[in-house]
């Protein structure tokens, strides 16, 4: 029987309350980068990198998930931040 509430999440293999944390951690990570990027448009000496970096990071680890297989599950969104020197390295490369 098709629920509203578990089909989505069934399809990427989590429970309805796994897939809940996961969105609220994305949700308060993508919250904290949109404050980075407020503060940083009146104050652009600020936080220059932070917002652009952590979005990056952010998909670049929901395509890591997707290619994952089942049962190996990743922390998602990432528990690290803020960024690393070694992260904001990797995406003044990109």
């Amino acid at each position: 029987m098709y629920n509203l509430f578990t089909d989505h999440p069934s399809k990427v293999d989590e429970t309805y309350f796994e897939h809940m944390k996961c969105a609220f951690k994305f949700f308060y990570t993508l919250l904290g980068l949109s404050f980075a990027a407020l503060i940083h448009a009146v104050l652009p000496f600020m936080f220059e990198f932070t917002a652009s970096s952590g979005v990056k990071k952010l998909n670049d680890c929901m395509q890591d998930r997707k290619s994952e297989a089942a049962g190996n599950k990743s922390s998602f969104p990432p528990n690290d931040f803020p960024l690393t020197p070694e992260d904001l390295e990797k995406w003044k490369k990109k």
